[in-house]
């Protein structure tokens, strides 16, 4: 069975953990809307926009499924709500109507980060 999946941070092209989807075939890229980007330090995270109109820039990969659960490692996703998950696999609908999985940030997260100041929004929603 194969998956689309949206990445928008270092599994894209050219950073830190791009090599996870070797095998993987590269649709296209991406713009996703109704996300913020954040910067979390060395890796992002996106979250369910308060604001309407942000765009988050991301790449689209048609995996297999072995390829899904290496990312889903990577994410520390273990299923769907298991409160051990630091991402939540979600699916959406970029702004050309592609479908596909994305990693979604878990919001206590976030709040946890934003209280020791290890959290930035990037509006311009490219990592």
């Amino acid at each position: 069975m194969l998956h689309q999946v949206f990445v928008y941070g270092t599994l894209k092209k050219n950073h830190a953990n791009h090599y996870l989807l070797s095998g993987a075939r590269f649709v296209g890229l991406s713009e996703l809307r109704g996300f913020e980007l954040w910067d979390l330090g060395s890796f992002p995270g996106i979250i369910p926009a308060d604001k309407p109109g942000l765009l988050v820039q991301a790449e689209l990969y048609e995996t297999d499924h072995e390829t899904l659960q290496r990312l889903d490692e990577l994410e520390d996703y273990f299923g769907p709500g298991d409160e051990r998950n630091l991402y939540d696999r979600t699916l959406t609908t970029d702004t050309s109507g592609r479908k596909g999985w994305v990693y979604v940030l878990r919001k206590q997260v976030l709040v946890s980060l934003m209280s020791i100041k290890k959290a930035r929004l990037i509006p311009e929603g490219n990592f």
